[in-house]
């Protein structure tokens, strides 16, 4: 998920995630509730679900 506004997040607090950044760094694992939290603050992107690959139907 990309960081979208620099900010300091306590699960990490020795680390600043700028804008741009990858959230969470290498290493961290936050929780959901952490992650939808950060999102909601518009600190972090919302992770886009994966999207299926289509298929093609044979007939």
């Amino acid at each position: 998920m990309k960081v979208l506004r620099t900010f300091i997040w306590p699960g990490d607090p020795l680390h600043i995630y700028h804008e741009g950044d990858v959230f969470p760094r290498p290493g961290i694992d936050p929780d959901e509730g952490a992650v939808r939290a950060l999102v909601a603050d518009g600190l972090i992107e919302a992770e886009k679900p994966a999207r299926k690959a289509k298929t093609k139907k044979e007939g």
